[in-house]
Parts: C-alpha cells; sequence; structure tokens
C-alpha cells in the first residue's frame, strides 16, 4: 500500500470515527482508536525511512496509550496513569520545541508580535485558571499533580505559540494546530468527565485525538522536507 493510500485510510478513520459516536457503535470506536497511531507512524517509518526522530515515536507511542487506556476503562478524573502518559508526550516535544528555538530573533520583533502573544498567553492563562478552578470545586484527588501537569501545557503552548508567531509558515502552522489539539483535548475531557449526559463533548474529546497524529506527521516530514504533506 503506497503513502497517498494509506493517508485516504487515515482520513477514513477520521470519518468513521464520527459515524462511530454519533450512532454510539463502540466497537467500530474501538477498532479506529487502535488503528490510527499505527498507520499514522507507518506512513512516517515508510516516509522517513532510517533517519526517523525517537522523540517524534515517544509523543505518538504515550498519546496512543493513552488512548487504549480511555477504550478500557470509565473516564475518571482520579486516574493519573493517561496524565502521566500524555505528560511524557508534553515534556519530550516541549524540549524538541525549546531546543529548535531562537530566542535571539525575539529581539527583532515589532508590536504586533508583543500584542499578538500578549492575547493568547491570557488566553490560554484563563482556560489554565477555568480548568483548575473546576478540579478544586470537584475536590479531585491528586490535585497538586494536575496543577503541574496543566503548567507544562501552559508552558508547551506558550513555546508553540512563539514559535509559530516569529517564523508563520506551514511548519510551524502544524505545531500550533497540534497545541490547541491538545488543550481542546484536555479541557473537553474535563468537562466530559463530570457532564458526561452532554453527547457533544464526545466529539471535543476524541477528535482531537486523531487529528494531532495528523498534524504532528505533516510537522516532521514537512520540517525535515521529506514529504509536502498539507
Amino acid at each position: 500500500m503506497d503513502n497517498a493510500r494509506l493517508l485516504n485510510l487515515y482520513f477514513s478513520l477520521v470519518i468513521f470515527q464520527f459515524i462511530s459516536i454519533y450512532f454510539e457503535l463502540d466497537f467500530l470506536h474501538i477498532v479506529i482508536n487502535v488503528l490510527t497511531a499505527p498507520t499514522i507512524l507507518l506512513i512516517y517509518l515508510r516516509m522517513i525511512k532510517f533517519n526517523f526522530k525517537w522523540y517524534f515515536i515517544i509523543v505518538l507511542i504515550s498519546l496512543y496509550f493513552t488512548d487504549l487506556f480511555h477504550l478500557l476503562t470509565e473516564p475518571d478524573i482520579n486516574n493519573m496513569f493517561c496524565v502521566f502518559l500524555n505528560a511524557i508526550a508534553y515534556f519530550v516535544l516541549t524540549i524538541f520545541i525549546f531546543k529548535t528555538m531562537k530566542f535571539k530573533n525575539l529581539r527583532e520583533l515589532d508590536f504586533i508580535f508583543y500584542l499578538s502573544f500578549s492575547i493568547v498567553f491570557l488566553l490560554f492563562l484563563y482556560v489554565v485558571w477555568v480548568v483548575n478552578d473546576m478540579l478544586i470545586v470537584q475536590n479531585v484527588k491528586h490535585y497538586p499533580l494536575f496543577f503541574l501537569y496543566s503548567m507544562l501545557v501552559f508552558v508547551m503552548s506558550v513555546l508553540l505559540t512563539i514559535k509559530y508567531i516569529v517564523n508563520p509558515n506551514r511548519v510551524n502552522t502544524n505545531l500550533q494546530v497540534i497545541v490547541v489539539c491538545f488543550v481542546v483535548n484536555d479541557v473537553f475531557y474535563v468537562f466530559y468527565v463530570f457532564y458526561n449526559e452532554i453527547h457533544v463533548l464526545k466529539y471535543m474529546v476524541f477528535l482531537p485525538q486523531l487529528l494531532v497524529y495528523y498534524f504532528l506527521l505533516s510537522y516532521e516530514l514537512n520540517r525535515n522536507k521529506i514529504f509536502e504533506i498539507k
């Protein structure tokens, strides 16, 4: 199977995921989640050949096991296993992005950059505040660990936003979409746990999980200029 067909398979999985959630087809939902990340990994290894990056593999596997764990257990905000797996993925991605940033270019930026950054910074800060306030009100266990996790997400979001604003190309656009998917997924997972009677929240949890794999692949392939993927 060539790369174009594998990509078509991936997008088909996204469409069928919508169908599985809407019609509550649990078996189809499980099959799609099991196949999604391996499909992306197969495309990556076929295109990148032997020049693969370990950070990408670690991030992908950590997110994949988070998805599998969600399939096997009921939504539970007090379960720290998924938080730990996500934290690994976020931390590895944050370290990689930090190492590739060119902070000296910040001195050359104008007022528009600082205005844009301030707006995004305050937006992410507000999201962190809302989620942490909800966790406090609900008296969740291990709240200090959730707070540290939210700070990791915040730092990652800020760094990726800076990287995008400094150099708004296709590669960094993928990064910005990735961080939005991460934030949307985490925020709405908290909402879904506390308000699971709202069916639309399922879409806001599972759709970003599927999309983030694609944009991670797009970022890595375009960054290495191995294959242009839109």
